[in-house]
């Protein structure tokens, strides 16, 4: 099942219409994900936030590339969850 990561809204910008840039992702597609291992460095003007894999799985899909700017309701990357 495939699940939807967006920053947390701890991580989200105070100012509504702000941007959020990828910095770097620490994961490569197709990687083996655990819940709370570090995703990706994201950044605002203001600070830097590294967020960790809300699930466990594999990272699928990376749907905002390094240094893209992007709305912070935007999802980020898709994870296959795995299946107990």
């Amino acid at each position: 099942m495939d699940y939807m990561v967006y920053i947390p809204e701890e991580a989200k910008p105070d100012e509504q219409n702000l941007k959020v840039q990828i910095s770097q992702w620490l994961l490569k597609i197709g990687q083996s994900v655990e819940k709370g291992v570090e995703l990706v460095e994201i950044c605002t003007d203001k600070a830097v936030y590294v967020i960790t894999a809300p699930v466990s799985g594999i990272l699928k899909k990376v749907l905002i590339e390094e240094g893209q700017f992007f709305s912070p309701d935007n999802p980020i990357c898709i994870i296959n969850i795995k299946e107990e």
